[in-house]
């Protein structure tokens, strides 16, 4: 079976692969203007400050927009077509919007999902995966 590639952890990413080994999706917020920041990024991208806190998200949102890829065009990711890649806005704001994968089947723009982790060595990886309806949050 195929597996992901581990990502690099840096000083500037740490906090954020530390979140998600806790099981939460972490990103920064900037302490001035309120706005996300993501990839981590030194400064907000919004107002150029240096003043950003990790913050704990719920961990859900829609579906932004979606690519599917569905062709073996990536030598050693065979097993992961069809695979899913998507901007999720997450809930707590419309600038939280991060890049991801979606598991799953038919995966739309405009569909509820989750964030989910999974475990690449010493490294768990959020992607998400969509909300079924009347399905219990988890």
């Amino acid at each position: 079976m195929t597996t992901r590639s581990v990502p690099v952890v840096s000083e500037l990413t740490a906090p954020y692969w530390e979140g998600a080994q806790n099981g939460h999706l972490t990103i920064q917020k900037c302490d001035d203007c309120s706005a996300m920041v993501f990839p981590p990024y030194p400064e907000c991208l919004a107002c150029s400050s240096g003043n950003l806190t990790w913050t704990k998200m719920k961990g859900t949102g829609v579906i932004h927009s979606v690519s599917r890829v569905a062709s073996d065009i990536l030598p050693g990711l065979e097993d992961l077509i069809p695979l899913y890649v998507a901007l999720v806005e997450l809930d707590e704001s419309k600038s939280a919007i991060i890049p991801t994968n979606v598991v799953g089947t038919e995966i739309v723009a405009g569909m509820p999902v989750r964030v989910k982790f999974e475990s690449l060595g010493n490294v768990e990886l959020p992607i998400f995966e969509r909300i079924v309806e009347g399905e219990a949050s988890r």
